[in-house]
């Protein structure tokens, strides 16, 4: 689900603009970088704060 919610935000960016994309998904380790590579984005930075998963995507 984080990846719909992401890929229909992602929608709305400009090029440049950063997204946070949260998650408490185990799956979403995988998912978001798979998804960033797929769509030709940019994955600035991830991050592990206990069972919350953060991911910071620039959109190209």
């Amino acid at each position: 689900m984080p990846i719909l919610m992401a890929a229909k935000a992602a929608k709305e960016l400009q090029p440049g603009q950063v997204m946070l994309i949260e998650a408490t998904d185990n799956g979403s380790r995988s998912d978001v970088p798979a998804w960033v590579a797929q769509t030709g984005n940019e994955l600035v930075d991830s991050r592990e704060d206990g069972a919350v998963l953060r991911f910071w995507v620039r959109k190209n």
